[in-house]
């Protein structure tokens, strides 16, 4: 992904669950073919935090669409409750 931001993104980082900041730069590159817990959980918060427009989300990661709802579901239920961070 390029660092550009679209007219629609509303943030330019949000803060991951390791304190550090997110950018457009870091998400997972278009065409990932290997998707690892981290790299879902990463575009999942990046639509949660306004980093990404779940239309956009779906233009970048052709698998994120149909995918989304699990992904969703596996990162909210890897959280931990009292801090809505992800588990060890």
């Amino acid at each position: 992904m390029t660092g550009r931001r679209s007219p629609q993104v509303s943030v330019p980082f949000f803060i991951g669950s390791d304190g550090e900041r997110i950018t457009l730069a870091q998400l997972p590159r278009r065409g990932l073919k290997r998707w690892l817990p981290r790299h879902k959980a990463m575009v999942v918060a990046a639509v949660r935090h306004g980093l990404l427009t779940f239309d956009e989300a779906c233009k970048c990661y052709p698998a994120y669409a149909e995918q989304y709802l699990s992904w969703h579901n596996s990162v909210v239920s890897a959280q931990s409750p009292e801090t809505g961070t992800m588990g060890s």
